[in-house]
Formats: C-alpha cells, sequence, structure tokens
C-alpha cells in the first residue's frame, strides 16, 4: 500500500471534518485552492489589453465576419493556451444591434492584413518576476482584408448582443466578462490554433478588450 502525506504550512487550520478543495492539475500534482492561482505563481498566466488607459480602440468591423477578426491570439505547434479571462469592454454604441463573439479555430489563421502586437506592448505575465515575458502566442489585431487561412473548425463558444433598443444613444460602458471559473465552455486550444475576437456593429465600436490565458507546451499536457 502506498501511503499519501499531506503537510499543511499556512492558516486556516484544516480540523477533523473541514472541507478544503483539493486540485489535481495536468502535471499529476496535487494542490489545494485554485487551479488558476497555481498556473499564476508558475508564470503561466499571460495577459493583452487593448486599449490604453483612457484612450479605447476603435472596432473597426461594422459586422461579424470570421474572415476579419477584430483580435486573434496566434498559438505555435507545440504549445497549448487555456482562456482563463475574455473581456469586452464597450464605450459607445452606434443605434444597431452590436455583437461580439469568441471563436476557437484548429489551424493558424495567419496574418493577413493586420497589425502585430508587439512583445511588451501591453502584454505581458502575471508574475512580476516575469513581467517582460509575453510568451510563444503571437497577436495580430485588426484585421483590414481577410486571414491568410480561414479557420478551421471554428467554435463560436461565446456570443454576446446588445440589442437595438438598448444601443441608441448609448453612451455607458457594457462589459461581456467570461471567466474560467464561472464559464465552463473554455476551450483548450492545442496549436497550430486560434482564439479569435470579433466586435461588429452598424457603425464601429469603440472599448478595450482583456485577455488573459495559460500557455503550456503540449508535450507536458499529453496533447
Amino acid at each position: 500500500m502506498t501511503e499519501a502525506i499531506v503537510r499543511k504550512h499556512s492558516s486556516p487550520v484544516i480540523g477533523d471534518g473541514d472541507e478544503t478543495k483539493l486540485v489535481v492539475d495536468a502535471f499529476g500534482d496535487l494542490s489545494v485552492g485554485s487551479l488558476v492561482e497555481k498556473w499564476k505563481r508558475e508564470g503561466r498566466l499571460y495577459f493583452y489589453n487593448r486599449g490604453n488607459t483612457t484612450t479605447p480602440v476603435t472596432f473597426t468591423n461594422t459586422a461579424i465576419l470570421y474572415t476579419r477578426p477584430s483580435q486573434v491570439v496566434r498559438v505555435p505547434s507545440a504549445k497549448t493556451i487555456i482562456p482563463v479571462n475574455l473581456g469586452c469592454h464597450f464605450e459607445t454604441a452606434a443605434g444597431v444591434i452590436n455583437e461580439a463573439v469568441w471563436i476557437a479555430c484548429s489551424n493558424d489563421v495567419g496574418i493577413g492584413t493586420s497589425t502585430s502586437v508587439a512583445a511588451g506592448t501591453n502584454r505581458g505575465n502575471l508574475l512580476s518576476s516575469s513581467a517582460g515575458d509575453s510568451g510563444a502566442c503571437a497577436i495580430n489585431i485588426t484585421y483590414s482584408a481577410d486571414v491568410t487561412t480561414t479557420g478551421l473548425n471554428p467554435v463560436e463558444f461565446a456570443r454576446w448582443t446588445q440589442p437595438f433598443a438598448d444601443a441608441i444613444g448609448a453612451t455607458a460602458a457594457h462589459d461581456w466578462v467570461l471567466d474560467i471559473k464561472t464559464f465552463s465552455a473554455m476551450p483548450i486550444l492545442v496549436g497550430p490554433a486560434s482564439l479569435i475576437f470579433i466586435a461588429g456593429g452598424g457603425t464601429a465600436l469603440t472599448g478595450y478588450t482583456t485577455t488573459v490565458y495559460a500557455e503550456f507546451n503540449s508535450a507536458d499536457l499529453g496533447l
């Protein structure tokens, strides 16, 4: 018989009959508490914020077109990402139905006619000692023409819609946030793959995005 010993080093005290959350991660490690917090301590959580301080970005799409993304996280071969927190925060609306979608594709859709986000440009690591590390994924924004390669097996795993009546003359912020702790449909993207965000309305919307994901070596996950 193999005996498992769990040593506890910090408060609060776990007494007889008390419950605590034990998590087994993809590497077979047992941890207490949040797996996401464990990823953060390991330096696996990467972020990208589009828009800067009080200056929102203009989402140029006027319709939801899979071939014209607003933002793409491009996952290279041998890497896997799991989205942790995905947010869009609209400041102005257009008096029509405004929409936003998150899509996962099983290939790299490529650069197309887009802008590449340089390492360290509103992106980095949530572990302060690795803050300058932007990870292995490429990020491209504002595709003014079609992507290089059409997305394969696209999965539209989340959609947000702002109805016409709400959109007319709206100036207050409208937030849409997906968090892995409460949203069970987060995909696992095994590279090459693409995590695509598209925001569209009758006229261009303005606002911000927040993208946080965990990045792994695919081989370490057995993928």
